[in-house]
């Protein structure tokens, strides 16, 4: 109980201001960011100026007045709700613990109004100025909320995060366990039996994820440090004009380790699965007027080549990289910012060995850390508590999330085994593995008001092979 009380607290404190604009007339400005922030935040704001009609509703009120919530962004508040009179058609509603919505209607219905409503973008709530922030990322210091719903995106109810990867029903959830030290997940995902943990401590996340299926079994352990998140975002005239981004200071380490065999199953033995893990921490914070979301998740990708009889592969790769790595864009381009200060890469504790009759390979895309930043918050622990169909509400509540951007560390192995000619023998066999780290960044920033710009972009690369008795192979045999 003590934990739900702080997470309270802590979620008022997110709280930057309280404006309740609609109505008002004339655009109002933004106070500066007070001595409220959490532990690890800094949020810096200059000449901003918010739209006419926006209303804000902080924590506490969102969690008072909020009665349901729908993907196809209906919402119900209580009529009391303060600034609820002022909400009609083209308003943009800023609830701190939900997001950011336009207002299409409002249709009062005795004690209730029901809101039905669109995206919005960061610039239909800043019309001019600067927002910036510094998240200093220590695991011990996130504030409660971020771990509740992490625990309750799979502990407590369904979730669409788990919807989404395909056949996760609730009856497969057999085990799940939170604390301030692990949050652990066990189910089937797409055919794989998961189980994936996350322990933080004061300077590392750690992690160990094993996926298994009846021919494939792959494993990953390791950590990643602090980091630190800054972004910048600059607002003209009702128009995003710039954002930088950038995480900095990120190392990590991970051992990845992968069995295989073929078994005569096309569908296992040559079909590409991308697994979304069904668990992920989620910060959400205040920067000035805007509820900012930035979710630490995890992906893998098995990608065989199982079909040449007897085929199969097994190894391991262990990989440590020294990071800061970001993308800045004004609108009509998106520039790449890296540096890359150490990349190492090895093999692992286990042999590694792929072979077959014919050419047989194996890869396994590792997504860790997949670092998402979004415009507006999941609904927390407590609020789906208190209010009238709280499970209902969570099970809406990823929808009403904008991503606009991403910064992922993408490690990539692979055995691979091609026999030669065994007629001629001018072409020997070859026995490779190899591993590929990168740092890719996403955007969607007509997220944030600017132009429609949605791409990926590599933003550094490192490559490591290894050969069967370090002798270096290709398949034209030189």
């Amino acid at each position: 109980m003590g934990r739900h009380r702080d997470a309270g607290r802590i979620a008022a404190t997110l709280v930057i201001a309280v404006l309740v604009a609609a109505g008002c007339g004339g655009s109002p400005v933004l106070p500066s960011a007070g001595a409220g922030a959490p532990s690890g935040l800094t949020v810096t704001s200059e000449g901003v100026v918010l739209q006419a009609d926006v209303v804000q509703m902080d924590a506490a009120t969102t969690r008072a007045n909020l009665k349901s919530a729908n993907g196809d962004g209906t919402l119900v508040l209580t009529a009391s709700t303060p600034g609820a009179s002022a909400l009609k058609a083209g308003s943009i509603l800023v609830m701190d613990g939900a997001g950011v919505r336009k207002v299409v209607s409002a249709t009062p219905n005795g004690s209730e109004i029901t809101l039905e409503t669109e995206d919005a973008a960061a610039s239909d709530v800043v019309k001019d100025g600067k927002i910036g922030w510094t998240y200093r990322v220590a695991y011990d210091a996130l504030p409660d909320r971020a771990y509740e719903t992490a625990m309750a995106q799979v502990g407590l109810w369904r979730a669409p995060a788990l919807a989404s990867v395909g056949d996760l029903r609730g009856d497969q959830l057999r085990d799940f366990a939170v604390s301030r030290e692990t949050l652990r997940f066990t189910g089937k995902v797409q055919g794989f039996d998961i189980e994936f943990k996350l322990a933080p401590t004061a300077a590392q996340l750690n992690l160990e994820l094993s996926a298994t299926r009846s021919n494939v079994k792959v494993q990953a352990a390791g950590f990643i440090s602090q980091f630190d998140q800054e972004t910048q975002l600059e607002f003209d005239d009702g128009a995003g004009t710039l954002i930088d981004t950038e995480v900095s200071k990120l190392r990590g380490e991970a051992e990845i380790t992968w069995h295989a065999f073929e078994i005569n199953d096309p569908s296992l033995d040559s079909d590409i699965v991308a697994l979304q893990l069904p668990m992920s921490i989620p910060i959400p914070f205040m920067a000035g007027p805007l509820p900012m979301t930035l979710n630490i998740k995890a992906n893998i990708r098995v990608v065989p080549e199982l079909t040449s009889g007897n085929a199969s592969s097994g190894g391991a790769w262990k990989v440590t990289y020294d990071s800061d790595h970001g993308f800045s864009s004004n609108g009509g381009d998106v520039s790449p910012k890296s540096q890359l200060r150490n990349a190492i890469a090895d093999l692992g504790a286990v042999a590694t060995v792929t072979a077959g009759n014919g050419v047989v390979g194996f890869g396994l895309g590792f997504e860790f850390p997949r670092l998402e930043l979004q415009l507006g918050h999941p609904f927390n622990k407590e609020l789906l508590g208190e209010v009238a169909g709280g499970t209902e509400l969570f099970e809406q509540a990823n929808a009403l999330l904008r991503p606009y951007a991403f910064l992922t560390v993408n490690t990539y192995v692979n055995g691979q085994w091609t026999p030669g000619t065994t007629l001629t023998s001018d072409i020997p066999p070859c026995q490779r593995s190899s591993v590929k780290v990168s740092a890719i960044a996403g955007y969607k920033l007509s997220v944030l008001g600017m132009a429609e710009l949605s791409d990926n972009k590599l933003l550094w690369e490192k490559s490591f092979d290894r050969f069967k008795d370090d002798k270096p192979c290709t398949l034209t045999g030189t």
